[in-house]
């Protein structure tokens, strides 16, 4: 034992053996980072590892970015305390900063089922994102610039119905703000609240949501439903009860209640006009539902005694508007009132027409008059002469050939005018009708008979023809009416009509008649006349546009005589100035009968035949084949024919 011990203490005293320092590196191709990834302390006199070494090494390997000289220095500190590091040390390193991907969780499951319906209810925790990091280029080690590598960043737009909430930096919460069909589309994360608007927006439905949904403190109830409508603009006819016993049949169990009404707009109540009510037996004509007079259908005595009820005006009943259900207000028609004329004629608090005195009780319209009348018991004949009044006149019999009938007021003829001569400032009622080319008919108000044949009509109202109007020359203001809409045989046969403001008839012409002659508006050298007024209005511009140019050049001297022209100028100006404003007077008011007549129309109830002329304003048409019902009026300068449908 004591020898061993002796060659021990002398092993121990001998100086160790001498070895130099030594590493190893690992330099990755990419160049992300160079680590010493082994070092060796250096044994007695040996060379220890030097910085110099580590950095000519690095050289060696084209490391020349991102050298961390601290990092060698500690290390090296470490392997001359003994305190080698177990992991490799990175002393270089790439200035790439590299992204973090984000992520997308959901918190509802079902969303990727495309078939399955997914209900939420409001303020449901739906997902969470994480948003992603991009990262920003540099160089790697060996100095070369490189990218970051690619992120993934999953993306989801919030649509209807979804709110979005920054819960940290970076991740956001999606939550549902209504009841409904939780969907996603693409990018795109939306709530669909099965609800349909009908196409005149009058009615909406809707699968109502119901119930109670996991993890829901409470049940789907109906505000959640009218917050839904509100938020989709429906405002107006939402039904309540619709909505609540959908709710309340569904229960606790989590569905959807098809189809339920859940708005309802309200139609537009028309008025009602106000209606003159008036005894037939008192009337000159049949009252009808519009409050115009039939003259078709006559009733007699007219005779009217003083405070006698004539009749009631019955009032109006106001419109009422409707809506639909996005609350657009859809305007009714207003009620009109009765607007009456009233001469003779007193309207009591109640709406009774009392006569304000004895005569004869006219209707024209809504003109209502009780008038001193001069009867005739018999025929205007060589027994009574000519008539020439200033009152109504009636006449109980003919008005015989050859004999004039003149009246400031009305006129009223029970039986037939022939071969005579009627004229009146007011209307004429002839009960039978008129014959003879020698027959006149003149009235400042409207004509109606029963028939005309070969006579001449002149009124500046209507004129009304109970059964037909044949080869006549007619002329109205108004509306020329020959039948009414039911009539069969009813007709416009022959001769020359011009009625401005249209005509409505059974029958134009017939099979065996070869020619009628209509027009309606206004006649065509009106539109002569109006272009002639727009060219003279040009001219006048043109001279005025001269004159005043003169004036400014003449206003610049104080001569005597330049003084005198000047004068003369604005005289010519004060002039044609005057005759412009005439002119555009005339001219404004022939524009609105020509734009009035461009309305006219041509409306037949039962047939058209071939020989019929329609003129409208300056265009004709020439009907060349039978056709039934329908309407003929003034299209882009051309005159249309459109069946009756």
């Amino acid at each position: 034992m004591a020898v061993s011990e002796a060659v021990i203490r002398e092993s121990m005293n001998e100086d160790p053996p001498a070895s130099n320092g030594w590493f190893q590196l690992a330099v990755p191709a990419e160049g992300s980072t160079v680590s010493v990834k082994k070092i060796v302390r250096h044994i007695g006199d040996g060379k220890p590892v030097d910085i110099s070494d580590i950095l000519k090494k690095l050289k060696g390997h084209k490391v020349v970015h991102g050298v961390n000289a601290d990092a060698i220095y500690e290390l090296l500190q470490k392997v001359e305390d003994n305190d080698i590091p177990e992991d490799a040390v990175v002393i270089a390193s790439s200035d790439v900063i590299q992204g973090e991907d984000g992520a997308l969780e959901w918190h509802i499951e079902g969303l990727e089922d495309k078939g399955s319906e997914t209900m939420v209810c409001a303020d449901m925790h739906i997902a969470t994102l994480k948003k992603a990091i991009k990262g920003k280029p540099g160089k790697n080690v060996f100095g070369k610039i490189k990218q970051p590598r690619p992120i993934y960043d999953p993306q989801i737009q919030p649509g209807n119905g979804i709110s979005v909430e920054e819960e940290s930096e970076g991740v956001f919460v999606y939550k549902s703000e209504y009841a409904g069909e939780l969907k996603i589309e693409e990018d795109r994360l939306f709530i669909d609240f099965h609800l349909s608007l009908s196409e005149d927006q009058m009615q909406a439905t809707m699968d109502i949501p119901a119930g109670r949904l996991n993890g829901a403190a409470n049940l789907i109830a109906e505000q959640d439903i009218l917050a839904i409508l509100q938020l989709s603009g429906i405002t107006h006819g939402i039904l309540n009860d619709n909505i609540l016993d959908a709710i309340t049949k569904q229960g606790e169990t989590p569905g959807f209640v098809k189809n339920i009404l859940v708005a309802k707009g309200k139609e537009a109540r028309d008025g009602v006009d106000a209606r003159l009510q008036i005894d037939d037996e008192l009337a000159v004509g049949k009252l009808l539902e519009s409050g115009q007079i039939d003259f078709h259908e006559k009733s007699y005595p007219w005779n009217i005694k003083t405070s006698e009820v004539i009749g009631q005006v019955i009032p109006s009943v106001e419109e009422e508007n409707g809506f639909n259900v996005v609350g657009k207000v859809i305007p009714a028609k207003p009620a009109l009132g009765a607007n009456l004329v009233l001469e003779g004629i007193k309207e009591e608090s109640d709406g009774k027409l009392i006569s304000l005195g004895n005569g004869v009780l006219l209707v024209n319209g809504r003109e209502l008059k009780v008038t001193d009348s001069l009867l005739i018991k018999g025929d205007v004949c060589h027994r009574t002469g000519n008539i020439h009044s200033d009152q109504t006149v009636i006449v109980k019999g003919y008005v015989e050939p050859g004999f004039i009938l003149d009246s400031k007021g009305d006129v009223v003829i029970e039986d037939n005018v022939e071969q005579s001569e009627v004229r009146a400032n007011g209307s004429i009622v002839i009960k039978s009708g008129v014959r003879g080319s020698q027959s006149k008919v003149i009235s400042r108000g409207n004509i109606t008979a029963g028939f005309i044949e070969n006579a001449r009509m002149r009124a500046l109202g209507d004129i009304v023809v109970e059964n037909s109007l044949v080869s006549c020359d007619s002329f109205c203001r108004g509306e020329l009416r020959v039948g009414k809409s039911s009539s069969k045989k009813s007709t416009l046969i022959g001769g020359v009509t011009r009625a401005i403001g249209g005509i409505v008839a059974a029958n134009l012409g017939s099979e065996g008649f070869k020619k009628t002659d209509i027009s309606v508006g206004c006649h065509p050298d009106l539109l002569q006349k109006s272009r002639k007024l727009s060219e003279e209005l040009t001219k006048i511009e043109r001279q005025l546009n001269k004159l005043e140019h003169l004036l400014l050049q003449h206003s610049q001297s104080s001569a005597t005589s330049e003084q005198r022209t000047l004068s003369k100028l604005k005289l010519d100006q004060r002039k044609l100035r005057k005759e412009f404003e005439r002119l555009t007077k005339e001219q404004e008011k022939l524009q609105k009968i020509i734009a009035i007549s461009r309305k006219s129309t041509v409306q037949i109830s039962q047939h058209v035949f071939p020989g019929v002329n329609i003129q409208i304003l300056d265009k004709v048409y020439e009907v060349r084949k039978k056709e039934n019902a329908g309407l003929f009026f003034l299209e882009d300068e051309l005159i249309i024919f459109r069946p009756a449908a």
